[in-house]
């Protein structure tokens, strides 16, 4: 069994005046502003944080660049004593 659903005295949609409507804003005038300023911390941070990677990664590089090369250095030492002590024997 359906029951009837009330109705009000008048089914059409409420009228709106014309100064009402006007004072409206639109909702994309909020949304782009909100993105203007998120690109500009976005660039803000990226301005402030390739500098210092940048400077990491030179510093790490130095760093490793050091290190093989006193690796390298203590295998060539081994290899000149093992030769040395052929020699002398």
């Amino acid at each position: 069994m359906k029951f009837p659903i009330p109705r009000s005295s008048s089914d059409s949609p409420p009228n709106i005046l014309l100064s009402q409507a006007s004072s409206v804003q639109p909702i994309a005038q909020p949304i782009a502003q909100s993105s203007e300023i998120s690109n500009g911390i976005y660039l803000s941070v990226l301005i402030v944080a390739l500098p210092i990677l940048a400077g990491l990664g030179v510093v790490f590089h130095r760093k490793r660049r050091a290190a093989l090369l006193r690796q390298r250095i203590e295998t060539l030492e081994r290899i000149w004593r093992l030769n040395y002590r052929k020699t002398t024997s």
